[in-house]
C-alpha cells in the first residue's frame, strides 16, 4: 500500500513537474513574440522616419522648369497652394480657371507631402494642375 502511494505521489510530481516545464515554454514562446512585435514596431517608427525625412526633402525640391512658376511639383503633377478659405465650389472652380482640380489624396507619402506644404506660411487650399510629366 505504501509502495504504490510512493508511485502515485511520483507520477504526480513527474506531472506538476511536466505542467510546470510547459508554462514555462509558453511563457518563452509569449516573450519571442513580443520581443518580435517590439523588434517590428522599431523597424515601422524607423521607416515612418525614413519616409518622412523622404518627403521633407521633395518638399525643399521644386523643379520651376517641368511645372509653371509658383507651383510645386511632386512626382508627375503640379501643386499650388492658395490662401483664403472658400467653399469646396468656390475653389474648385479657382483651380478649374486655372487648368486645374482641386487636389486630392492617395496615400499617407502624398498626405505627409501636403502637410509639409500647407505648413509653409501663407498657404492654404491645395490646387492641382494634371500634367503627366
Amino acid at each position: 500500500l505504501t509502495e504504490a502511494k510512493g508511485v502515485e505521489e511520483l507520477q504526480e510530481l513527474q506531472e506538476e513537474q511536466e505542467v510546470q516545464e510547459e508554462e514555462q515554454e509558453v511563457q518563452e514562446e509569449e516573450q519571442e513574440v513580443q520581443e518580435e512585435q517590439e523588434v517590428q514596431e522599431e523597424e515601422q517608427e524607423v521607416q515612418e522616419e525614413e519616409e518622412e525625412q523622404e518627403v521633407q526633402e521633395e518638399v525643399g525640391v521644386e523643379s520651376r522648369s517641368l511645372c509653371p512658376s509658383g507651383w510645386t511639383k511632386y512626382g508627375s503633377r503640379c501643386l499650388m497652394f492658395v490662401r483664403g478659405p472658400s467653399t469646396w465650389i468656390e475653389a474648385e472652380r479657382y483651380c478649374v480657371h486655372f487648368g486645374a482640380n482641386l487636389a486630392s489624396v492617395h496615400n499617407s507619402q502624398e498626405y505627409h507631402f501636403l502637410q509639409e506644404l500647407v505648413r509653409k506660411p501663407y498657404q492654404w487650399v491645395p490646387r492641382h494642375l494634371d500634367r503627366r510629366l
